[in-house]
């Protein structure tokens, strides 16, 4: 394990790269300790968590707002959090950032720390003491100075990332080397392969290296006042291309480093040669250095940029690899940056972007077959949400809407066929069970799957819902000791019900038929209501998981709206329509209302992860299925 000293105006920090996330007690009184981390890692890590509460949050750059934070702050009270309470940042740069804030704003400040598990942040997010939020569409427009107490850097995390994740931490390892360290540029350029694959001595050089780099800079100049600007090398044009293309900060980042370093051979002394080197290492790091955007919507976004001053930008030119400068340039100046992008006819950003991974997709090789299995199936969103992820993502895969009477046939078909995946939705969730080779531990708890893993040639089923369920609600709100009643008690609301368990909820299961419902709610140790006595009934939250209210029934709703009141929040599970009859009449009533499209998303998230091996985009899956609700593709009225 090596140490890294960060001396800062609010207090110092200790990176410790090569630490392991299970010594957290060294560095904290765990009794003390309240964790923060998303679904995500909570999924893959939550096991070695010590004992202590957890506050878990969703996925994606949308939860990095003030309204997670807002949440934060009322299971923080929940939990009866006082100054002497310590938070830990468990996860990537959102984590870390939404951490951050929240303990530097919480009682005027709480102690606070980080385990970082991406490259992303074990390399820049975590370290340096910025932390903050997004704001009306703007990257980290709300936040605060504030240094954590301690960062662990456990490199035995990075092996779960997937090979796109990976490539975005590189971005920010090639530019410290870029701006300050000409050797570590050079060892990175000779050791590319090997660094991709995680050796761990390089890796753990070259994450030890970008934090050194960064902390110097950050011990001469904390608050961003001259040198600390050098950090912003390729980010200027980096964080107008991800706010307005859809692509992911590391990548964004790589194409502003080559528009940063024109911009640099424009206005200084930098040779062409080094400007190819910067290419050709994010080239061999599986970076991108060029994308089609709206160059409108970029130049808009860009002359927002924080560090705007009038008419004048500071702007970070190369001087040549190893070395940088911070001047004052005219927007005019910056302008010249503008030649490098790509406009695309349709002047969508993120769907240009998305046509031009399709073009190298389907080139590639064969798509890899995918595909839900249902009856009906003419209404879901799935292959839309898929088949856009696929193409963001550079995966030649393609996803049909099949229509199923027979399971089993279509199960036998899926063997013949070689198909990867497939989802599975109404009415062959619990019958799908019997022919299949293998279960999934929570599926086979559940009782339901909704969702094939083709294995070479084993198929394994496993259940979405629960987890889409839960990352959907825990964006809202904490469901630790909420009364949570769940209408219906088909599979859906077996998932839903599980999820809420786990999570540390109390579920009461509310349903028309009460042979079926007991059955339920004494499955998950819940409790029972019947449907018609509803209003009885004391609970927090409300989750209908029936079809009651889906297209073409929508004038239907499963709970009169005497039921409810403003202090209730209220989720329907149904996304056709997204405003079903059940949570307009709940908004009426003054209820915090959560539709279908979250835990849809998510859940799909899932499966993209399980199916393909690589991290799912999900704001571009959220953002498919909203056009695709918008632009009418579906008939929901």
């Amino acid at each position: 394990m090596k140490t890294i000293q960060i001396k800062g105006g609010t207090g110092d920090t200790v990176v410790l790269v090569g630490e392991s996330m299970d010594s957290l007690y060294r560095y904290v009184s765990i009794e003390n300790t309240i964790i923060i981390t998303d679904t995500r890692v909570a999924e893959i890590y939550g096991k070695r968590f010590p004992p202590c509460k957890v506050i878990t949050i969703g996925l994606g750059e949308s939860v990095k707002s003030l309204k997670t934070v807002e949440n934060i702050y009322q299971q923080l009270l929940a939990f009866g959090a006082d100054r002497s309470t310590c938070l830990v940042g468990i996860g990537g740069g959102i984590v870390c950032d939404v951490t951050g804030f929240v303990a530097s704003t919480f009682m005027r400040g709480l102690r606070f720390g980080y385990i970082a598990t991406t490259l992303l942040s074990q390399v820049d997010a975590s370290v340096g003491g910025k932390n903050g939020v997004n704001f009306q569409g703007y990257k980290n427009i709300v936040g605060v100075f504030n240094q954590p107490e301690f960062v662990i850097c456990d490199l035995s995390l990075l092996t779960t990332l997937p090979d796109r994740e990976i490539s975005c931490g590189f971005a920010e390892i090639v530019k410290h080397g870029a701006i300050a360290d000409a050797e570590m540029f050079a060892y990175l350029e000779a050791n590319a392969a090997r660094a991709f694959s995680l050796d761990l001595s390089v890796i753990e050089k070259l994450v030890y290296e970008s934090v050194r780099i960064k902390a110097a800079v950050v011990n001469r100049d904390e608050l961003e006042q001259g040198e600390r600007r050098k950090l912003n090398f390729g980010h200027t044009f980096g964080h107008a291309i991800e706010k307005t293309a859809g692509i992911s900060h590391g990548e964004a980042v790589s194409v502003g480093m080559v528009i940063a370093s024109a911009v640099s051979e424009a206005n200084g002394p930098i040779k062409s040669v080094d400007t190819q080197r910067l290419q050709r290492l994010l080239q061999d790091l599986s970076l991108p250095t060029q994308i089609e955007v709206d160059v409108d919507l970029v130049w808009d976004a860009l002359q927002k940029d924080k560090k705007r001053e009038g008419d004048s930008i500071y702007f970070v030119l190369l001087e040549q690899i190893g070395s940088a400068v911070v001047r004052r340039l005219s927007i005019e100046d910056v302008r010249v940056g503008m030649k490098y992008l790509g406009s695309p006819t349709d002047k969508n950003p993120s769907q240009a972007h998305v046509l031009m991974g399709a073009k190298r997709s389907l080139q590639s090789k064969t798509p890899t077959l995918f595909g839900v299995f249902g009856d009906p199936v003419s209404h879901s969103l799935s292959p839309i949400m898929h088949n856009r992820a696929f193409v963001y993502s550079d995966y030649s895969g393609v996803y049909f809407p099949f229509r199923v009477n027979a399971i089993a046939k279509a199960i036998s078909a899926m063997k013949t066929l070689n198909m990867r995946g497939a989802s599975v939705t109404l009415p062959h969730k619990v019958r799908v069970m019997a022919h299949l080779d293998r279960m999934d531990v929570l599926a086979e708890k559940i009782g339901a799957v909704n969702t094939i893993l083709n294995q070479d040639g084993v198929l394994i089923g496993y259940n979405s819902d629960a987890m889409g369920a839960v990352s959907a609600l825990t964006e809202r709100l904490s469901l630790e000791n909420r009364r949570v009643a769940i209408v219906g008690a088909g599979g859906a609301a077996r998932a839903v019900g599980y999820g809420i368990i786990e999570n540390k909820g109390n579920v009461i299961v509310v349903n028309r038929s009460a042979k079926s419902g007991e059955q339920l709610a004494a499955d998950i140790g819940g409790e029972f209501s019947l449907l018609s006595e509803i209003q009885k009934i004391d609970c927090d939250v409300l989750i209908n998981t029936t079809p009651v209210g889906m297209f073409p029934d929508v004038d239907a709703t499963p709970v009169p709206e005497t039921f409810f009141n403003e202090h209730m929040t209220v989720m329907d599970i149904i996304y056709t329509p997204l405003q079903t009859r059940l949570l307009k009449e709940a908004t009426a009533a003054g209820c915090d209302t959560i539709n279908g499209l979250p835990m849809f998303v998510y859940q799909g998230a899932f499966q993209f992860e399980l199916w393909t091996g690589m991290q799912a985009p999900v704001e571009v899956m959220r953002e498919a299925v909203s056009e695709a609700l918008a632009f009418g593709e579906i008939k929901t009225a």
